[in-house]
C-alpha cells in the first residue's frame, strides 16, 4: 500500500503536469495566433503608410511634369516653327527654362529638370538640362546630352529619353545612374506631340539616394526591414542583397508584405517570425520554470510535512484542480509564514498572472472584430451553459434571432463598406434595444440575442420597441439616406415542450424568417 505522502505528491506532480500542459499550451498556441495577427497587421499599417509618403513624393513629381507638359503645348506655335525657326525655338527655349525652374522649384526630391527636342527636328544638343551637383541646394545649367551619340540601348546616358518614346506616353524610368550628372536617380518624363507628331521630351530627375534612406529608417520590432523591387520581382534595393537579384523567399521563417507604388516598384516589408514569437517563447519558458519551482517546492513540504500540513496542502490540491478547470484566482488561507504559505502565495499569483492573460486573451478571441459584440464562438460557449441550465430544469430563457434584410443589395450598390456601415449600425440598434442582454454576431447578417430575467420578461415590449426604432433608422451613403430593415423573431423556452436548446432556436429562427418574408411582400407592394 503506498503512503499518503506517495499519493499525495503523485496527485500533485500530476496536477501540475496536466495544469501546465493544458493552460500553457492552450495559452502558447492562443498567443501565437494573436501575435502573427497583430504582426501582420503591423506590417500592413508600415506598409500603408510608407506608401502614403511615397505616394506623395512621386505624385507631386507627376504633378509637376504635367504642369510643365501643360504650359508647353500651350506655348508652340507649331513643329514647323520649333524646327525651322532658330529665333523662335532658342526664344521659346529660354521661355520654358523659366517655367520649369520655377516649378522644379516647389517639388520635393528635384535633383534635375530638362527640355529635350526630338534630334529629327532640332539638333541633337538642343534644348536645356539644370541640375544640382555635389548636394547643393541650386540647380545649375549643365551642356545638354548629345541624344545621338549614345546607342538608344544605353540606359545610363539617354534612357531617359528613349523609354518613354518607345513607350508613347508618361513614363516612370527605373533607377539608373545617371552619368550625365554622376547621380542615383528615378526619372518621371513625358513625351511632348503635337498633331501627333514627337516634339521631344519633358522630364524631372528624383534623387533615388533620397528614397533609399526613407526605406533604410523604416523600422519594425528590432530585425524588421524594408526594401525595394521592381514588377518582375527584382530587386532594386535591399540591405543585404545586390541590385538585380531575385526577391528573397519569405519560407516559413518570415513574415512580408507588399504594395505597388505609383512608379511601378513594389514596396515591402519583412519581419522574423522568431522576433514575432519571441514573447511567446518566453512565456513557455516562464510556465515550463513556474510549474518546476512549484512542483520541487511542494514534493519537499509533502515529505517533511504530510502528516501536519495535510489541510493545508489539500486545501493547494483543490486549488490547482480548480486552475486546472479554469479558475485561477486563488485565496490562500492564514498561516504561518513557512514554505507552505510561500507555495500558496506562489499558487496566487501564478493564478493572477494566467487569470489576466486569459482574460486578454478571451476578451479578443470571444469579440467581433467589426461590431464589437459578441462572436459566433461565444455564442457557443452561451448555448453550452443554457443546455446545462435545460438539464437540471432550471432554464427560463428566451432567443431573439435577427437577420439584417437587404445586405446584399446595398454592398451590391454601394460597395462592402457601406454593407459594413449598415452592419455596424444594426448592431448599435440591437444593442441599444436589448442593452440588458447579450449580443452574438452569429453569421455576417444574423444576431442573436439571449434573453433572461427583466429582458425576458419584457420580450413582448422590447420587440414592439424594437420595430419603432427600426423604422426610424437610416444610414447615410453619398449624401443618401438608406433605410434600416432587420427581420425578427423571438421564441421563449417552454419546459413541457422543449428538450434541447435547438427546440427554442428552431423556433425563433422560423419566426424570423417569417418577419422577413412578410417585410419583403411589404417592399415589393410599395414598390409596385
Amino acid at each position: 500500500m503506498k503512503s499518503l505522502q506517495t499519493k499525495f505528491l503523485t496527485v500533485n506532480i500530476c496536477s501540475m503536469v496536466v495544469l501546465a500542459l493544458l493552460v500553457g499550451g492552450m495559452g502558447i498556441f492562443t498567443t501565437s495566433r494573436l501575435l502573427q495577427r497583430d504582426a501582420n497587421r503591423m506590417l500592413d499599417m508600415v506598409c500603408d503608410l510608407e506608401k502614403e509618403q511615397l505616394h506623395q513624393l512621386l505624385g507631386g513629381v507627376e504633378q509637376s511634369v504635367h504642369i510643365m507638359v501643360t504650359q508647353s503645348l500651350k506655348e508652340i506655335e507649331s513643329v514647323e516653327k520649333i524646327s525651322n525657326d532658330v529665333e523662335y525655338r532658342e526664344k521659346y527655349t529660354l521661355h520654358m527654362l523659366d517655367l520649369y525652374h520655377n516649378v522644379a522649384s516647389h517639388t520635393d526630391g528635384i535633383v534635375a529638370y530638362y527640355l529635350r527636342y526630338n534630334p529629327e527636328i532640332a539638333p541633337s544638343t538642343d534644348g536645356f538640362f539644370w541640375s544640382k551637383e555635389n548636394g547643393s541646394d541650386e540647380f545649375q545649367a549643365f551642356p545638354p546630352t548629345d541624344i545621338l551619340a549614345y546607342d538608344p540601348s544605353d540606359t545610363e546616358h539617354v534612357g531617359w529619353y528613349y523609354i518613354p518614346v518607345e513607350n508613347g506616353g508618361p513614363t516612370w524610368v527605373m533607377p539608373y545612374q545617371n552619368y550625365n550628372n554622376d547621380c542615383y536617380m528615378i526619372s518621371y518624363v513625358v513625351p511632348l506631340y503635337v498633331e501627333e507628331q514627337l516634339v521631344g521630351v519633358v522630364g524631372l530627375d528624383v534623387d533615388f539616394t533620397m528614397i533609399l534612406e526613407w526605406v533604410d529608417a523604416v523600422e519594425i520590432y528590432e530585425t524588421g526591414h524594408a526594401y525595394l523591387m521592381d514588377g518582375s520581382n527584382t530587386i532594386i534595393y535591399h540591405k543585404d542583397l545586390p541590385v538585380g537579384a531575385a526577391k528573397p523567399h519569405a519560407g516559413n521563417n518570415t513574415l512580408e508584405h507588399d504594395v505597388a507604388l505609383e512608379n511601378g516598384m513594389h514596396f515591402v516589408v519583412t519581419v522574423s517570425k522568431a522576433e514575432v514569437y519571441h514573447d511567446r517563447d518566453s512565456l513557455a519558458v516562464e510556465i515550463i520554470l513556474l510549474c518546476s519551482i512549484v512542483a520541487g517546492t511542494f514534493i519537499i513540504i509533502t515529505i517533511v510535512l504530510t502528516k501536519r500540513l495535510i489541510g493545508r496542502l489539500r486545501e493547494l490540491t483543490v486549488a490547482a484542480q480548480r486552475m486546472k478547470e479554469g479558475e485561477f484566482l486563488f485565496t490562500p488561507g492564514k498561516y504561518a509564514n513557512d514554505e507552505i504559505a510561500v507555495l500558496s502565495e506562489s499558487f496566487r499569483n501564478a493564478g493572477e498572472h494566467l487569470y489576466e492573460q486569459m482574460t486578454h486573451i478571451n476578451g479578443l478571441a470571444y469579440r467581433d472584430s467589426l461590431t464589437g459584440v459578441k462572436n459566433a464562438t461565444a455564442y457557443q460557449e452561451a448555448v453550452r451553459v443554457l443546455e446545462g441550465k435545460i438539464a437540471i430544469k432550471s432554464a427560463e430563457f428566451a432567443i431573439a434571432i435577427l437577420d439584417i434584410n437587404f445586405l446584399k443589395k446595398t454592398n451590391d450598390s454601394y460597395g462592402h463598406e457601406a454593407g459594413n456601415l449598415l452592419i455596424q449600425e444594426c448592431s448599435r440598434l440591437i444593442c441599444r434595444i436589448f442593452k440588458h442582454s447579450p449580443v452574438y454576431r452569429i453569421g455576417g447578417d444574423e444576431f442573436a440575442v439571449i434573453l433572461e430575467r427583466n429582458d425576458y420578461k419584457k420580450r413582448e415590449q422590447l420587440a414592439k420597441k424594437f420595430f419603432d426604432e427600426v423604422s426610424n433608422t437610416f444610414i447615410t451613403v453619398d449624401e443618401k439616406k438608406i433605410p434600416v430593415s432587420i427581420a425578427l423573431g423571438i421564441a421563449e423556452f417552454i419546459p413541457e415542450e422543449d428538450s434541447l436548446y435547438h427546440d427554442v432556436f428552431q423556433r425563433a429562427d422560423e419566426r424570423m424568417y417569417e418577419n422577413k418574408a412578410a417585410i419583403k411582400r411589404a417592399a415589393e407592394q410599395s414598390q409596385a
